[in-house]
């Protein structure tokens, strides 16, 4: 990668690139991930053909289909996951607390407290709302459960 002289990073906009990155994705950048920031953010300035960072952070901002903010996103973060590699980790993701956390309690026990057997309790990251709703009402649509 080969950044075009005269493409420089002002602290000034590190640090609005900063509060913005973490009020958007919660992650934050401290002072020593300066160049790390900077190699990445330089290299989307010189994909998206943007000659200054301000004009690059604008560009990312007006986008509505979020899709170079999602670029950002990707550059910016390693894109491992360290953990829920085995299928009973992700098992615990999604309970059916009937089975699980109530186990002890009888059909009609459950019932008086409000919980029926079909109850599904889900765990959920930071996501998009709509994103989870759209997810959630096609699982129910291929499950034949109607909304």
């Amino acid at each position: 990668m080969t950044v075009p002289a005269g493409i420089a990073i002002s602290e000034e906009e590190f640090v609005w690139f900063r509060e913005y990155f973490g009020k958007t994705t919660g992650i934050y950048f401290e002072d020593n991930k300066r160049y790390f920031v900077d190699r990445r953010l330089e290299a989307r300035m010189q994909a998206t053909d943007h000659r200054s960072c301000r004009q690059y952070l604008a560009f990312v901002q007006s986008q509505t289909s979020r899709a170079e903010l999602q670029n950002l996103i990707n550059v910016m973060t390693v894109n491992e996951t360290h953990f829920f590699r085995e299928d009973y980790q992700l098992k615990t993701m999604v309970e059916q607390p009937a089975l699980m956390s109530y186990f002890e309690l009888s059909t009609e026990q459950r019932e008086r407290i409000g919980m029926k057997d079909s109850l599904v309790r889900y765990a959920v990251g930071i996501e998009d709302t709509s994103e989870l709703v759209a997810d959630l009402t096609e699982a129910l649509r291929v499950a034949e459960i109607p909304v």
